[in-house]
């Protein structure tokens, strides 16, 4: 992964620069991402899903002891906001590690590290040469069609293809007056019909634990001060082992 700068902001082309190698790093092309959430899990990201209980905030990242945790408010439902979120805290966690307390508590450096992440959310979920290919118009028959195949909002392919200068500012001013003249700034067309992606690395490990009967019902619970039902809570699923989660033991404790 690229080291975080520490002296200066970066600049746009840099942070394309970034989003394109952790592609490559990842083995992307430049084509959709299937699913944002798993690509994390399947890298090392633990992502939960948590009422974050704020209009304000949609989602947020840290690093705890060198492994990167993104956290997504369960409270949005729309997966193609949910997949620019996650993005957006991919962008911070490689870009701004760098960054202390007393830098977040000035508006102006905040303001810029939204910017950059923003920037960087773009740039990962669409390619500039993609965009460049399949981009032709704000028509909003196009830009859905765009959307069902890139699972990015319309609204942000629009943005994307602004910063990139597919379209002038003219062309994006006439376009967010048509999501206005729609009402379509909060709900798109197939917002409702897109399946949100689910969180599961936890869930599988405690599969796992399961299956290979390295636990056993007893007060496991109690121990490590958790429960399932929690671990859904987080991680998004109402079944485990295929089966509800009423029908799953909810005390286990290891095999001596």
């Amino acid at each position: 992964m690229p080291p975080a700068k520490s002296d200066s902001e970066y600049s746009l082309s840099e942070i394309e620069d970034i989003a394109t190698r952790v592609r490559r790093h990842w083995g992307l092309g430049d084509g959709p991402i299937a699913n944002v959430i798993a690509l994390f899990e399947t890298h090392g990201i633990i992502v939960t899903r948590f009422e974050l209980g704020s209009d304000e905030i949609d989602a947020f990242s840290c690093w705890i002891k060198r492994r990167p945790y993104v956290l997504l408010g369960s409270e949005k439902k729309r997966c193609c906001r949910s997949r620019y979120d996650a993005a957006h805290e991919l962008g911070h966690l490689l870009l701004h590690r760098h960054i202390g307390q007393e830098d977040l508590e000035d508006k102006s450096i905040r303001d810029q590290l939204e910017s950059e992440a923003n920037f960087f959310a773009g740039a990962f979920l669409l390619p500039r040469h993609a965009m460049l290919r399949e981009f032709y118009s704000t028509r909003m028959s196009h830009l859905e069609g765009l959307k069902a195949r890139w699972r990015v909002s319309m609204q942000a392919i629009a943005h994307r293809c602004k910063d990139i200068g597919i379209i002038d500012e003219h062309q994006y001013i006439l376009f967010r007056k048509q999501i206005s003249f729609r009402r379509w700034q909060k709900n798109e067309p197939l917002d409702d019909t897109i399946p949100l992606e689910q969180t599961e690395w936890l869930l599988k490990c405690w599969k796992f634990l399961t299956d290979k009967k390295i636990v056993r019902e007893a007060g496991l619970e109690d121990e490590l001060g958790f429960s399932l039902d929690l671990v859904v809570r987080l991680f998004g699923n109402s079944e485990i082992h295929g089966r509800p989660l009423s029908q799953v033991p909810r005390r286990i404790v290891p095999f001596a």
